[in-house]
């Protein structure tokens, strides 16, 4: 929860976002897994990030190439815990 959907402590990201508004064509590659660059508002087509990504699960076995998004459910652990 906390390395995924809780927003940066910093306003780091956005800064970055508001030197990026208006730039026509930009692209970002991150090394960052916590999405912080789409939580403050990047264009998630715009961002690759070459180390993966915890907000997706996949298959324990390599039997398909397809994701899950897991928000709903890590939502549901993160208030579940106890």
């Amino acid at each position: 929860m906390i390395n995924r959907y809780q927003r940066a402590p910093k306003p780091v990201y956005d800064n970055l976002r508001k030197l990026a508004e208006g730039v026509k064509d930009y692209f970002v590659l991150t090394t960052n897994v916590d999405h912080q660059f789409q939580l403050a508002g990047f264009d998630k087509k715009r961002l690759f990030y070459t180390q993966g990504d915890y907000g997706l699960w996949q298959c324990s076995r390599p039997c398909h190439r397809r994701t899950y998004d897991n928000e709903e459910t890590v939502k549901q652990m993160w208030a579940e815990q106890r």
